[in-house]
């Protein structure tokens, strides 16, 4: 064996993490010891290593050496013939931040904890970050906090942490959910949330996880806009019987949500059809994959169906107004907008890129901007309404893209019409055809006839409508 012993000595201002001794030669074994001459101390790591002609870094761990106020290195070798060290390099051990805790509401308080041994993704999901735990302690009111992105100093004191948090502890006191809490805690399975709470706010929840199903608290009484939006994970969503208030936006755009069951003690919501339905107004609120729209529903709301992915929506003869985004970016291939309806909200159908045809009833009046912004596969679109009545909002440069290019979009309207639609709604990059008739209108369900059902049969006496 060799003892080498360098004469220099050296400060450090720890903790020590490791050193890397850059050598070469027939090695089968080293030893580092670090010596503080001043405080009388010494620390030692081994490693096992291999003979090699080629210069490489052997790795001593050291857990416990402190900074160094007069250090000397000694390096023990095992091995034979030459022996070559060309550099000894010292990795500093950086120091645990202490992690932030504090007041979240008037009786709640936040701790944030490490999480031995564990680590997550980081948001770029490039590297391994430590990982954390959020406990909420106390009763009442959780503060309102101001989005991320508005510039604000009220912003939610744990967000610089948002990605280490996997784990969050909620107390079984706690009433109320602040806007923005738990956004885009992507690392973070949620637990299931304590039954007391009566008021989850604004995007409280948006971006985040719930594995399962989610289950709502029982005792929840509103539920505010984005609340929960963009959850991912949840297959089902079960409502309480107490909830009178769901904002726009609230359960929308759940892209692997099923079904929406809501209690059936429940005065103001329903479950018709699996969707959130608001009794008194017979509006659709949110709908799922699985989800069908109700015979006599009279309006889809806002972002009803939003990112939802799936082929078909079979809408009632009872609808009379479609809200905003209400199936923007779903997977549907065709649409029929019932004669009934008069409006459709802005967004309605954006970013289809699967929608091929579009039916729009007689009774249309006004169109909001962007309709179909970026569903530039549209083939056919039939426009059954009369041009002079219907407002088709104009959203500058989005227009020229709310079909596909070079007027590849054919729109079929009434030949008595025709001179009207391509003077008034020119702009909308549409090849307009006056061959529109009633031959092509929607068929009622209750008059569709089955063809293969009547071969071979004697029609001599039936009259056959819509076939």
């Amino acid at each position: 064996p060799y003892n080498i012993w360098f004469p220099s000595r050296f400060k450090y201002e720890g903790p020590v993490k490791k050193v890397l001794v850059h050598s070469a030669g027939n090695i089968q074994g080293m030893q580092v010891t670090i010596q503080d001459k001043k405080a009388g101390k010494s620390y030692s790591s081994s490693t096992e290593a291999h003979p090699t002609d080629y210069f490489g870094d052997y790795v001593f761990e050291f857990a416990e050496c402190p900074e160094i106020e007069d250090g000397q290195f000694t390096v023990h070798v095992y091995g034979e013939g030459a022996i070559f060290i060309n550099s000894i390099t010292i990795v500093k051990r950086e120091e645990t931040p202490e992690l932030p805790q504090g007041k979240c509401g008037d009786n709640l308080t936040y701790q944030l904890s490490y999480i031995p041994g564990e680590t997550t993704l980081s948001e770029d999901m490039m590297s391994q970050i430590p990982a954390m735990k959020l406990t909420i302690s106390g009763s009442g009111n959780m503060w309102d906090f101001d989005d991320e992105w508005s510039g604000s100093d009220n912003m939610v004191p744990w967000l610089p942490y948002r990605q280490n948090i996997t784990v969050l502890d909620l107390p079984s006191g706690l009433k109320s959910v602040g806007n923005n809490a738990f956004s885009r805690m992507w690392n973070c399975e949620f637990p299931a949330l304590p039954s007391g709470i009566e008021r989850i706010g604004q995007s409280a929840f948006y971006n985040d996880y719930f594995g399962g199903d989610l289950v709502l608290p029982s005792g929840l009484l509103r539920i505010e806009s984005n609340a929960f939006k963009a959850v991912n994970g949840a297959t089902n969503v079960y409502i309480g019987p107490k909830v009178s208030v769901i904002q726009t936006g609230a359960l929308n755009s759940m892209y692997f949500t099923d079904c929406y069951y809501v209690d059936k003690g429940n005065p103001t919501y329903s479950s018709e059809g699996n969707c959130v339905y608001e009794v008194a107004t017979k509006t659709v609120i949110a709908g799922g994959k699985k989800s069908t729209i109700p015979t006599d529903a009279k309006c889809i709301g806002p972002r009803a169906f939003e990112g939802v992915h799936r082929a078909t929506l079979d809408l009632p003869s009872t609808l009379l107004e479609i809200g905003m985004n209400a199936f923007y970016n779903c997977d549907i291939t065709e649409i029929r907008i019932p004669d009934k309806v008069t409006s459709i909200g802005h967004s309605a159908l954006s970013r289809c890129q699967k929608l091929l045809t579009v039916y729009v009833g007689k009774s249309m009046k006004s169109i909001g901007r962007t309709v179909f912004y970026d569903s530039s596969n549209i083939l056919d679109i039939s426009l059954a309404c009369d041009p002079e009545n219907l407002t088709w909002e104009k959203a500058s440069s989005y227009d020229d893209e709310s079909f596909g290019p070079n007027g590849k979009t054919t729109a079929h309207v009434r030949a008595e019409m025709l001179d009207r639609w391509v003077t008034k709604f020119a702009y909308l990059n549409l090849t307009f055809k006056g061959d529109l008739g009633d031959e092509i209108q929607p068929i009622e369900e209750e008059k569709r006839v089955d063809i293969a059902a009547l071969k071979g049969q004697d029609l001599t006496n039936n009259t056959v409508d819509n076939v």
